[in-house]
């Protein structure tokens, strides 16, 4: 459905590294009630690592599908991953997945703090230390490559 999304993001979280095997995650978040997976919602996997938070993913291939917390009002979905499991869970064609992959590029990295290697994270988008106050976050920005110094963002 059309909607504006809630965030589009780069996560370097903990949870997010461990669960996808990758150092960050691009997150594309939209309001709950916008996100339908049209085909294939019968098929999905969850995974509840704590009472607050889901993750669905496909049990054949094991791609992320969606993640958030249980009543949020967002549900966040892996753009990367539109195509990867398109035979059996046609979010997207291969053709709109490309179409969202340009459209929805990343805005910010999050959860710097928690990077292992945040010198290929360096030069491009703004690198928060948790989140953007918006979200809950502290506001606060790493201004070196080593992601040794920050500063509170100007709003």
């Amino acid at each position: 459905k059309d909607s504006q999304p809630v965030f589009n993001m780069f996560c370097h979280c903990q949870m997010c590294r461990r669960y996808n095997g990758a150092s960050g995650v691009h997150l594309l978040a939209v309001p709950r009630p916008a996100f339908t997976i049209t085909k294939g919602q019968e098929l999905l996997k969850t995974y509840q690592k704590s009472p607050k938070s889901h993750r669905s993913f496909c049990p054949t291939c094991g791609v992320g599908i969606t993640q958030g917390p249980v009543e949020g009002p967002f549900i966040a979905t892996y753009p990367t991953n539109y195509d990867v499991c398109a035979t059996q869970f046609p979010l997207q064609d291969k053709e709109q997945a490309a179409v969202i992959l340009q459209v929805f590029q990343p805005m910010v990295h999050t959860n710097m703090e928690n990077s292992f290697i945040p010198k290929i994270y360096s030069g491009g988008l703004v690198r928060f230390k948790d989140f953007p106050g918006a979200y809950g976050g502290s506001n606060m920005v790493y201004t070196n490559d080593d992601c040794t110094e920050c500063i509170p963002l100007e709003e």
